[in-house]
């Protein structure tokens, strides 16, 4: 950071502790929302204004305790992961395989895996929001610990992003029945796609809850096999996105998986990126392992003392 992004990173950390609206909150939630990290995002996304970035953080911190969730203040592998939300819970969800974590960008972030096509498991919506916020939460815990492991183990490479302040990337594959959450239009001419499972309370929440309490975690959106409507609708709405955004968004022209791992390659390597986008890596989502892997974090969370804390 500069010299004036130091200044306001300072008066905002001091409109912080000195902000009267903690007052019935634990002094955990406050040593959370201090992390550097978190203060810099917050102030970024409202350009560097302190007010407006206090607020919105103190309203995230009032958020996450009416959701639930808890204020992680260290992150690691080891220590494992439980963001007050079990994956029990959600178990319905997490095992079609619409959403999960696999690999890394070039950057070191953590991808997540959207097949949309997968999206009709017929939960409700605020059941949906909540496996959402599951998944930022994984995904920030993936970030954060992947971040601290490289700082302890490899050399610094300043052409890498921090993985603990890009966020985590979105590899949406729009293949098969479904459009994605954002795009709000029926389209009805060809039986591959439909609004039938693309609810509109729920992506407005979704954008918003992104928005307001998860700023600055996009790194990039890759977005394969999307049908004509939606690059039509993405063209339409972009002058509206902030630019930042926009340039993180990528649509893929390819239609193979040999187009997708040379159009791909820049973005992830293709020993990150699974067979079927063209890469090298043959996982397949397999929904008993990977919820045995969720079980074991959570287990491991709930174990170590001080991990997450609410």
């Amino acid at each position: 950071m500069n010299a004036p992004e130091d200044v306001a990173l300072a008066q905002f950390r001091r409109e912080l502790e000195a902000s009267s609206s903690w007052d019935g909150f634990s002094c955990k939630a406050r040593v959370w929302a201090l992390q550097g990290d978190v203060l810099r995002r917050y102030l970024c996304a409202r350009g560097g204004h302190v007010a407006k970035a206090t607020a919105m953080l103190v309203n995230t911190v009032v958020w996450r305790r009416q959701t639930g969730l808890t204020f992680p203040i260290t992150s690691t592998k080891e220590g494992g992961f439980f963001c007050g939300i079990s994956p029990n819970d959600l178990a319905t969800q997490i095992r079609t395989g619409k959403n999960y974590h696999h690999g890394h960008d070039q950057w070191g972030r953590p991808l997540t895996i959207m097949r949309v096509k997968r999206d009709c498991d017929g939960a409700h919506w605020r059941d949906k929001l909540r496996f959402m916020v599951f998944q930022m939460e994984r995904g920030r815990w993936l970030a954060r610990s992947r971040a601290a492991g490289t700082s302890q183990t490899e050399e610094s490479d300043t052409s890498r992003a921090p993985a603990s302040l890009g966020g985590v990337s979105w590899l949406f594959d729009c293949s098969g029945q479904c459009i994605p959450f954002v795009c709000f239009m029926e389209f009805t001419a060809s039986d591959r796609f439909g609004y039938k499972n693309i609810e509109l309370r729920l992506a407005r929440d979704l954008a918003s809850t992104l928005q307001n309490h998860y700023p600055e975690q996009l790194g990039l959106l890759l977005i394969v096999h999307a049908p004509w409507v939606f690059r039509t609708f993405w063209n339409t709405i972009k002058t509206f996105v902030d630019p930042v955004t926009v340039r993180k968004v990528v649509f893929a022209k390819a239609t193979t998986p040999e187009e997708l791992r040379e159009e791909l390659s820049p973005y992830v390597e293709p020993g990150q990126l699974e067979s079927c986008f063209g890469g090298d890596d043959p996982y397949e989502f397999d929904p008993d392992r990977y919820m045995e892997e969720l079980r074991r974090e959570e287990e491991r969370a709930t174990r170590k003392s001080g991990q997450c804390i609410q």
